[in-house]
């Protein structure tokens, strides 16, 4: 019977001719020190190892999914917010443009939302140009806080909003209440002159040309009176207004922003046993490789 040897890159294979199966073996080089890693030598060594790797692959597996399920659960949930800046009586009085875009509020929200403390619920939300919501993934071992997470985030994103436009607002509206009382002051001194000149130029007796004169400056002087009262009754009410917005300017400022809860997801949990022990049992069994490669090289030291 003839023997033939095919030869392959890095590999030999010895074939008896005339029979079909495999009498040599697959060789492989692996370095220019000579050393070969022949797939005898690696089927020996699970052979010769195996009770050694499936004992301690079962023990860190098991070791692996006790602690796992050792650890609390976790729950997931999402949150879809509609944030929306909202023109108010005050904004329009004061002659601003809106302050802010929907984009910009809700990037806004968003930063609200992530330096806001929400109880042991973790927060992951991004602003979405499509839809311009807010989308809040969140994340806790606690079931019960992320179930009434939602008002939590809207009070967050609406007192944020409301620290903003407050201190928008209040700059401009304490400028013009400055300006208004300082306003009042002259326009009353104004008044009073006023008087004084209407005062002085006493009764006007008719027949005359002085008199057609005087009577002319006197009703010029009284036209003049009227529009200046006209003048502090309006910015009187003017100042009224905006002291009564002062003092109402955090509920003013909070309902200046639209935050609603347009979707709430459920609260799955997050963990499945079946994932977790099919990595667990894989990630031990390279485990149990790599100490049985270790616990052979020391032995061939010796």
């Amino acid at each position: 019977m003839r023997a033939y040897r095919a030869r392959t890159p890095g590999a030999v294979r010895e074939v008896e001719g005339g029979n079909s199966s495999v009498q040599g073996t697959w060789r492989k080089k692996s370095g220019e020190s000579g050393d070969e890693i022949v797939l005898s030598d690696i089927l020996g060594f699970f052979r010769a190892n195996w009770k050694l790797i499936g004992l301690l692959t079962l023990l860190f597996s098991a070791l692996a999914i006790g602690l796992a399920l050792l650890l609390p659960d976790q729950y997931n949930k999402r949150v879809t917010l509609a944030v929306r800046p909202v023109p108010s009586d005050l904004q329009t009085s004061l002659n601003q443009p809106p302050v802010m875009t929907p984009k910009q509020a809700g990037d806004l929200a968003v930063a609200y939302i992530q330096n806001a403390d929400l109880g042991g619920v973790d927060a992951s939300p991004t602003y979405n140009n499509v839809t311009q919501w807010v989308e809040v993934a969140l994340q806790s071992r606690d079931r019960d806080a992320l179930n009434g997470v939602a008002p939590v985030l809207v009070e967050a994103v609406e007192n944020g909003f409301s620290t903003n436009y407050e201190a928008a607002f209040r700059a401009a509206v304490e400028t013009e209440v400055t300006q208004l009382r300082r306003g009042l002051e002259n326009q009353r001194e104004i008044l009073e002159d006023l008087d004084n000149q209407i005062e002085q130029s006493g009764p006007v007796q008719t027949g005359g040309t002085e008199d057609v004169a005087a009577i002319v400056r006197l009703q010029a002087l009284e036209t003049e009176r009227a529009d200046q009262n006209a003048a502090i009754a309006a910015d009187e009410n003017r100042l009224a207004y905006l002291e009564e917005a002062l003092r109402d300017l955090p509920q003013r400022a909070r309902d200046a922003t639209s935050v609603e809860v347009l979707e709430e997801s459920g609260t799955p949990q997050s963990r499945s046993l079946v994932p977790l022990m099919i990595l667990a049992v894989l990630s031990s069994l390279v485990l149990a490789v790599i100490v049985a490669i270790v616990r052979t090289a020391v032995r061939g030291t010796k």
